[in-house]
């Protein structure tokens, strides 16, 4: 589990309950706003904070090796006053992390080269931002927009070169009040999305 206070906590399984193994504080108490297990026991965190007691406006991409519990950061993004960076593993070797209107892919067999960046079109671009990303298929991922904007993008990658096309893009607004903060797809391939509401 991850918190805003800067915590991973780890935990095992043990008499049919979990139990507390350890804590490890980021550096600066920077905010973890998202993780995943990319590799065994290699965790990607995404957190928010400061650089040497500079702006707490900067976006990191961090590695975590569980069994060493070391922590090593691979990308330093300058937030632009955005709280929300998602990502997700698109294939075995591609990281896709959405940074306010940018995808940016890592390889992260490739000690997590960038080999992609690609800015996203948004009509208002003071107030819309990426805020969900979802592996569709081994070929496909889903993206969205803080406007209600659904995405569907088609990759490819070979040969270290990464293409990446918009297939078709979706507006469904309900209320501008209202942002996606998840999606999902069910096991007929079907999008489910949910909202601050």
């Amino acid at each position: 589990s991850s918190s805003h206070y800067g915590e991973l906590n780890f935990y095992y399984f043990k008499n049919d309950k979990y139990e507390h193994d350890f804590l490890y504080k980021m550096i600066n108490d920077d905010w973890i706003y998202n993780f995943i297990e990319v590799k065994l026991n290699q965790l990607v965190i995404c957190s928010i904070g400061g650089d040497d007691d500079s702006s707490s406006n900067i976006s990191f991409i961090n590695i975590f090796d569980i069994n060493n519990r070391k922590l090593n950061k691979i990308g330093k993004f300058i937030e632009d006053g955005s709280e929300f960076e998602t990502f997700s593993l698109i294939s075995e070797d591609i990281l896709a992390f959405c940074h306010i209107r940018n995808i940016i892919f890592f390889d992260i067999n490739k000690s997590y080269k960038v080999v992609e960046d690609i800015p996203v079109y948004m009509e208002d671009d003071e107030l819309d931002i990426i805020l969900c990303i979802l592996k569709y298929d081994k070929n496909h991922f889903i993206t969205c927009l803080s406007t209600y904007e659904y995405i569907l993008w088609e990759f490819n990658y070979n040969d270290n070169k990464m293409k990446v096309n918009q297939i078709s893009r979706i507006s469904k607004q309900i209320d501008n009040k209202n942002f996606i903060r998840c999606i999902t797809k069910d096991k007929d391939g079907n999008i489910i999305s949910g909202d601050n509401n």
